[in-house]
């Protein structure tokens, strides 16, 4: 079984050619990713989650190895075509440019492209579905983003 340190590289590397680069995108210093890497310190639990949520993993398998049991296999080309989509629309919409809006727009491009396959339906997103879509993904960020504030007044 491999180490959390390897799991978490895996990953890594297919989002991100460089340590520096993920650590420029996500926040997360240099030094904590190159440690959890290289198996200098553990990875947490809360750590794994805001990991797999950066890097559109399942948190369980990023702290444990053990993979949880999915319903249904994921479709390589839709998950492809979903970040392709995901990748365009954060360019041509002038997004902010970082992997949690990417992540958000492809996971919701991929659960559209695939309930319309499930409905036998053409897969493909008119410009008004994606336009609602980033609405709603641009709600959903807002939304944690201000939940996750601290207010600081300057009381004297």
């Amino acid at each position: 079984m491999s180490t959390q340190g390897q799991r978490l590289r895996q990953l890594r590397k297919k989002m991100f050619k460089s340590i520096r680069l993920f650590a420029e995108d996500s926040g997360i210093s240099q030094a904590t990713i190159t440690a959890h890497e290289q198996n200098k310190r553990g990875i947490s639990e809360d750590m794994s989650k805001k990991y797999a949520g950066l890097l559109g993993a399942d948190w369980l398998w990023l702290y444990t190895g053990v993979r949880k049991q999915v319903a249904k296999a994921i479709d390589q080309e839709t998950l492809t075509q979903s970040m392709a989509l995901a990748d365009k629309v954060v360019s041509e919409k002038n997004l902010p440019f970082n992997m949690l809006w990417k992540a958000h727009l492809a996971s919701k491009f991929y659960e559209s492209i695939e309930h319309k396959k499930d409905q036998g339906r053409e897969a493909v997103l008119s410009n008004d579905l994606i336009d609602d879509i980033v609405g709603k993904v641009s709600e959903e960020l807002t939304l944690e983003s201000s939940e996750n504030k601290v207010v600081v007044s300057n009381n004297h």
